[in-house]
């Protein structure tokens, strides 16, 4: 998932786009490179909250298991389970942040399917059709 850098902590610009970054967005490293990941690739809803996480990252305030849509290339979103960890020099200075991501997206749709299975489920046990 994205590196990022920032001297203002508003802006996040990416600095690193790996492969299962690109694979996951269809968006390569030349799409990215030095683009702002909360303005120009996170849904609206979550601009802010993402935005807040990663000034905690940048304050050594570190965050686990923060889910948001992550925009694509095709205009699609995919569910992001974020890490976002302080990024420090040899001197233990924040440099930056480091995002973690992991595709959630396939589990959100199973997790809102689940009821609707068993609610069929129960209606073809009971002969309530």
């Amino acid at each position: 998932m994205p590196r990022l850098n920032s001297h203002n902590s508003c802006l996040f610009r990416v600095n690193v786009w790996n492969q299962c970054a690109s694979s996951l967005t269809g968006f390569s490293t030349d799409d990215v490179f030095g683009r702002k990941l909360v303005e120009d690739f996170v849904s609206s809803d979550y601009k802010e909250s993402v935005s807040d996480i990663l000034k905690n990252a940048l304050m050594g305030i570190e965050t686990a298991n923060f889910e948001f849509p992550l925009l694509t290339s095709g205009d699609h979103v995919v569910e992001v389970l974020l890490n976002a960890t302080t990024r420090r020099d040899a001197q233990d200075n924040v440099i930056g942040v480091v995002g973690i991501g992991q595709d959630i997206t396939g589990k959100i749709i199973l997790l809102a399917v689940i009821p609707f299975l068993f609610a069929v489920t129960n209606i073809l046990a009971t002969n309530q059709f």
